[in-house]
């Protein structure tokens, strides 16, 4: 996928480069020495309703998103995994979704959906992010070959996006931090005695 559909579906408004980039949607609009900085001219917003699919595997799905035939607000590109996702198809209907809250770890929005459909957030899609509809847990997909999406009920909701570190990762990093730290007192207690 070029760099610039990849800035596009995950909200890049700037980028600082020392080389000189093109793309259908940058331009060029600040320079001093080597450093460049450069617009995106037509990012995505930071979370669309799209009401069709299409499946594809990785490499298929990237050749689709580089495409200029391809509009990710329209439609969203998803792993043959999610294949059972039910969407109507073509323009089902409209819908909005606000941001209310976000932070590491965090994003709050408000939707509005005229019709069901799948949430596309441009946020990277990560094992440990966790989605809630108005309280209840919900599924979270991979969607754009990099990014989280949710199917919706027509309505007005609340989601929410939390990151939990897995327990393992943080089991294995503080028995590795004692274990250092053990090492370290033992070295020193063993350079001590005569």
């Amino acid at each position: 996928m070029g760099s610039w559909r990849r800035w596009q579906l995950l909200n890049v408004h700037h980028v600082l480069s020392r080389r000189d980039l093109d793309g259908p949607g940058m331009e060029r609009v600040y320079e001093e020495g080597k450093a460049k900085v450069y617009r995106i001219g037509d990012p995505l917003p930071r979370a669309w309703l799209v009401h069709s699919a299409l499946i594809a595997g990785d490499e298929e799905a990237l050749r689709l998103l580089d495409s200029e035939d391809l509009d990710p607000r329209a439609t969203a590109v998803l792993p043959p995994e999610s294949a059972a996702l039910a969407l109507p198809g073509g323009d089902a209907g409209g819908g909005s979704a606000r941001v209310v809250e976000s932070l590491p770890g965090l994003l709050t929005l408000d939707v509005t959906a005229d019709s069901g459909g799948l949430l596309v957030v441009s946020q990277p899609y990560y094992p440990g992010w966790h989605a809630w509809v108005d309280g209840q847990e919900a599924t979270l997909v991979r969607a754009d070959y990099l990014l989280q999406a949710l199917p919706l009920q027509a309505g007005q909701h609340r989601v929410e996006l939390r990151y939990h570190l897995p327990l393992w990762p943080t089991l294995v990093s503080v028995l590795l931090l004692a274990g250092c730290v053990a090492a370290l007192v033992l070295s020193r207690h063993l350079t001590r005695q005569p």
